[in-house]
């Protein structure tokens, strides 16, 4: 392509140098050839004058001179811009026709009166013609001499059209045909590799680690055909890997969330059975009621654990038209037994005109009593549960549970991991708790979120939509912002 482009400059500066030339003679002839025709008047002005002087006009004299020096001054320019022999030689005719016409008028200007007037006018007369012709015949010449080296000129100019032409043409179709091979040659070369290669990666990136790409020799994009091919062939061994990773940390997840979700109902178990045992101060109906915290939490541990043998496999909800107080309730009593020694205060404020909501009772309960337990192990001395109802810009009606305490807050650096599985600073922490009472609002179709500030508490918010067959007219609805529940 460089020598393409180099052949068509070239052509061009050459033609373009020939057409100036041409131009700049075509100006020069152009010039000589006016010259030579004013000498040719010039000359024939003399030969009048002398004719009028043979007349007995004596001031043709006069004006015979004033010529004689114009055409002194034609002849030096055109010497001057003479350019070959053959045209010096042509002005040197010219000039010797001058110097004749010069002397042959001297004479008859300095031997008028002894001329005869029946013989020597006539000869004087002829001899002016004849002077006359041979400048006509002189001027003509040199006038043809100009023609040719005009049409020497146009042909040279025309010959370097036609060879600029030429090249142009040779190089436009010598591009075209290098176009088509270097189209050829991408084809080969580029596009076709990087669509096997884009292809393969598109493959490995859907998670087949089988593929294999079908690029062979050794420039680059053999050797990217190989590192591709390696790196499935790696990709692919490494995703067995973490599979068996995957079915140990599952496992171990599973294995974690359920001891932490037996530890509320043994707590509660346990205390159940102090009570029973220390009989003698309580009266037989605490002591049934004791009976029937133990069976109902032993029959919530049997509910966990059927869930915890399909651990592995999504959550599925049961819903159920449930009360949603119940089962807040329910939540509150089975954690409260874990942190009753402890001395915290609890405050129930729950909306008693809430209509039932289709949940999963015993999820529910679990993502409640997570909560419920990060407030109680807050380090704070009072916690608060509250239900209510709302109704949003969009008038979608939520049943909203909100649990607060008063304790230091949620550090910075647990603030965006918080709902993350294992994401705990509490010393025997899981980390589970929350992040799966996350997955279980999620499923209900609500929204988990929290506020929470150093040295004022935290309040979680579990929003749960209320199916519309289930909402009771006449009840109160209000906006709920973020200040309602601070």
């Amino acid at each position: 392509m460089l020598v393409l482009v180099l052949a068509v400059g070239a052509a061009s500066v050459w033609s373009m140098r020939r057409w100036r030339s041409a131009a700049d003679n075509l100006a020069v002839v152009h010039d000589q050839s006016s010259l030579a025709e004013r000498f040719r008047a010039g000359m024939a002005r003399q030969v009048q004058h002398g004719f009028y002087y043979l007349d007995g006009v004596l001031e043709s004299e006069d004006e015979f001179g004033r010529i004689e020096k114009q055409l002194v001054n034609y002849l030096e320019e055109l010497k001057a811009h003479s350019v070959d022999p053959v045209e010096r030689d042509h002005i040197e005719g010219l000039e010797e026709t001058k110097v004749e016409l010069q002397w042959a008028a001297e004479k008859i200007f300095a031997q008028i009166q002894s001329l005869n007037i029946a013989s020597d006018l006539k000869a004087a007369r002829d001899r002016l013609v004849e002077i006359s012709d041979e400048v006509v015949d002189d001027v003509t010449a040199l006038n043809q001499y100009y023609r040719s080296r005009v049409q020497e000129s146009v042909v040279a100019a025309s010959d370097a059209g036609t060879f600029a032409i030429i090249v142009i043409g040779v190089s436009v179709i010598l591009a075209l045909i290098q176009l088509l091979v270097l189209v050829y040659l991408t084809q080969k070369w580029l596009i076709r590799p990087i669509g096997t290669v884009s292809e393969a990666t598109k493959i490995i990136s859907s998670g087949d680690f089988s593929i294999r790409v079908a690029v062979s020799g050794k420039d680059e994009w053999g050797n990217l055909a190989q590192s591709i091919n390696e790196m499935a062939k790696s990709l692919k061994y490494l995703q067995s890997q973490l599979r068996t990773q995957e079915k140990f940390a599952v496992l171990g997840e599973a294995a974690a969330y359920t001891a932490h979700n037996i530890q509320n109902p043994l707590a509660g178990i346990k205390a159940a059975a102090q009570v029973s045992l220390n009989g003698s101060n309580q009266s037989q109906e605490d002591i049934t009621q004791c009976f029937t915290d133990i069976i109902e939490s032993v029959d919530r541990l049997d509910q966990w654990v059927k869930r915890f043998l399909s651990y592995a496999k999504p959550l599925e909800l049961q819903r159920e038209s449930s009360n949603l107080n119940s089962e807040v309730e329910q939540a509150m009593s089975l954690t409260y037994r874990k942190f009753s020694d402890m001395g915290i205060e609890v405050q129930s404020h729950l909306d008693n005109t809430l209509a039932n909501v289709w949940i999963d009772p015993l999820l529910l309960q679990q993502a409640v009593a997570a909560i419920l337990s990060n407030s109680f192990e807050s380090g704070g001395k009072k916690v608060v549960l509250k239900t209510e109802r709302f109704i949003d810009n969009d008038n979608t009606e939520w049943a909203m549970i909100s649990v607060s305490d008063n304790g230091p807050g949620i550090s910075a650096d647990l603030k965006n991991r918080l709902f993350d599985s294992f994401a705990t600073n509490k010393k025997g922490g899981t980390g589970l708790g929350l992040a799966q009472a996350k997955k279980i609002i999620d499923l209900h179709g609500g929204e988990l979120s929290y506020e929470s500030a150093p040295d004022k508490g935290t309040t979680f918010y579990i929003k749960l939509p209320m199916a519309a067959e289930n909402l009771k007219s006449g009840i109160s609805k209000r906006k709920h912002g973020a200040d309602s529940h601070s």
